[in-house]
């Protein structure tokens, strides 16, 4: 990967989930002694987040469809 592209690595969920499986395979995590909570943390909050996209996008469109 490009080093330009190094800061997109930490928004993405894939990293921090390839980082649990890794630590579940036994290498050390990238995140130090408090990376599990962090990969966990992190996905949860990610998940959190498009969960309420996904509800908010929902009722704009059930307004529209139902609007008359």
């Amino acid at each position: 990967m490009p080093i330009s592209l190094n800061p997109i690595t930490f928004i993405s969920p894939l990293s921090y989930f390839l980082d649990i499986l890794n630590v579940g395979l036994g290498t050390p995590s990238a995140f130090g002694s408090l990376g599990l909570f962090l990969d966990f943390g992190y996905l949860i909050l990610f998940g959190a987040g498009f969960l309420l996209l996904a509800f908010i996008l929902h009722a704009k469109v059930l307004q529209k469809r139902f609007k008359g």
